[in-house]
């Protein structure tokens, strides 16, 4: 994962973008395909009800008087409907009349069947609605319906989710490239800042932002750092032109660089105090070097 490591942070952030656009859309594209899978198995059982007690209702005159030939006449109306791929009518629990095309791959229809509740037999639905003569059922109507598979109904909404994903990710790369410039384009100026900083360059080192996140307070304190490294080369310069008088306040216990200067301007103080007595003639100031490397200590002392 080199390759995502070195992606500029735009780079990251367009992308983390776009996989949760990606993710979310997915999401929902599945929960709406899901949603409407349901509903369509819902809507085609109440259909297939309608239509087995409509022909239940309108069968059971023939079959009160054995007319097996009106109600063969009934169930023929239905092979209009392709949809449904047989059809029956039980007196009891046997055959009175039905079809089923087997030619066209149909399953035939059982000599013997008992009523049953409605359900799906895989992507085949099965209705049942009883006949009766008043009170009393004396046969009932059996419809197989076939219905949409989980994969041809996926496929059919899979297009109008792909365009709607497409379609947000349009609309939304205009405003993350925006977005992630407010946050890309500071972090690059304190880079670039950060850059002249190593080489050297502090004397006009200051970055403009006006924020309150997290990148405004890196560039508040960046400019703290810049102030007081110009505050340091200041104190340097005076220093190096032979200003002892300044006064070095460190920042903390742990500024080292602080506390360089105030150790340093300390032992210059002290062996200006020791030149100062050898030129009045004062031959017996004791001096002595900080170490072997204190090569201006080491100096005084062999001249006194």
């Amino acid at each position: 994962m080199q390759w995502l490591t070195d992606m500029p942070l735009r780079g990251k952030l367009l992308l983390i973008t776009a996989l949760s656009c990606v993710i979310v859309l997915l999401l929902a594209g599945s929960m709406i395909a899901a949603y409407q899978f349901s509903s369509y198995r819902t809507q085609k059982i109440l259909e297939a009800e309608a239509q087995a007690q409509i022909l239940a209702a309108s069968a059971a005159s023939s079959l009160v008087f054995d007319d097996a030939k009106a109600t063969q006449d009934y169930l023929n109306a239905l092979k209009a409907d392709d949809q449904i791929t047989a059809a029956a009518i039980y007196k009891g629990d046997g055959l009175f009349a039905g079809y089923a095309p087997v030619a066209q791959g149909g399953r035939p229809l059982p000599a013997h069947l008992e009523f049953g509740a409605t359900h799906f037999d895989g992507y085949e639905l099965q209705a049942y609605a009883p006949v009766r003569e008043g009170a009393h059922q004396i046969g009932f109507v059996y419809l197989r319906v076939a219905t949409e598979s989980l994969g041809a109904n996926l496929m059919r909404n899979g297009a109008i989710i792909l365009a709607v994903m497409f379609g947000s990710l349009l609309l939304m790369l205009p405003l993350s490239l925006r977005m992630h410039t407010t946050i890309a384009n500071p972090i690059r100026e304190i880079a670039e800042a950060a850059k002249l900083v190593a080489a050297g360059e502090i004397a006009a080192l200051e970055i403009h932002g006006r924020r309150n996140d997290e990148i405004g307070m890196l560039e508040q304190q960046f400019n703290r750092m810049a102030l007081s490294l110009q505050n340091q080369a200041a104190l340097a310069k005076r220093i190096s032109n032979g200003d002892l008088s300044v006064h070095v306040t460190p920042q903390s216990e742990r500024d080292v660089l602080g506390n360089a200067f105030v150790a340093m301007t300390q032992d210059l103080r002290e062996k200006a105090e020791l030149a100062a007595q050898i030129a009045d003639g004062n031959l017996t100031a004791e001096v002595k070097p900080r170490g072997e490397q204190d090569m201006l200590g080491n100096a005084f002392a062999a001249m006194a």
